[in-house]
């Protein structure tokens, strides 16, 4: 099995690299990892020595340069893909690396999308409902993911001396925290076998 990991080199994405790096269901050579440059492959390297600077391992491109998907997703059978947060492009590269996929015969594409994407008011959410829907219509076998909010994005040494957690919204709206590593081990668990989804 190969897969691709799209933005591996980001927060989210390194999280489930490390849970797959983890498993015993899969090896270095099973990943292609797509970043936009050499240093971010050192960052990995260097991080991950058992990862190994390969071309058949590394992807670099940009969603926005469509001539740099079919690549990384040649010869791939599970693609997973976390958006850079709040992008003013978001949709379009969804869009293209969906469509990649599926021209290249992806069998399984995880995208990780956020709690509640109808909730379109916010704007970073309506960017993910429209990925859905296209991945939903696209005819592939897919996986979303739908985390809430994440605790790493709460400073909490700020919050421990203070006892309040900021917050975007009303303090009278429900909110569940996710830890990364939790979405990690799950997302891990879906890409290796997707009946688990």
């Amino acid at each position: 099995m190969k897969v691709l990991i799209i933005g591996a080199s980001g927060r989210t994405s390194g999280y489930v690299l490390k849970a797959l790096l983890n498993s015993p269901s899969i090896s270095a050579p099973d990943l292609r990892l797509f970043v936009r440059s050499e240093s971010a492959i050192q960052k990995l390297t260097a991080a991950h020595p058992q990862l190994s600077w390969a071309p058949e391992n590394f992807a670099i491109g940009d969603f926005l340069e469509a001539s740099t998907l079919p690549p990384a997703v040649a010869d791939v059978d599970v693609v997973f893909h976390n958006a850079p947060a709040f992008h003013p492009n978001e949709t379009a590269m969804g869009i293209a690396l969906i469509d990649a996929a599926r021209a290249a015969g992806v069998r399984h594409f995880v995208y990780c999308s956020v709690l509640h994407p109808i909730l379109t008011k916010l704007l970073n959410h309506q960017v993910k409902r429209d990925v859905e829907e296209y991945l939903i219509e696209s005819g592939m076998n897919y996986t979303i993911l739908e985390p809430t909010s994440f605790m790493q994005n709460i400073n909490l040494a700020a919050t421990l001396e203070s006892s309040v957690i900021p917050a975007g919204y009303s303090p009278k709206t429900l909110q569940g925290f996710l830890d990364l590593e939790d979405l990690a081990e799950i997302a891990a668990k879906v890409i290796l076998d997707p009946r688990a989804a």
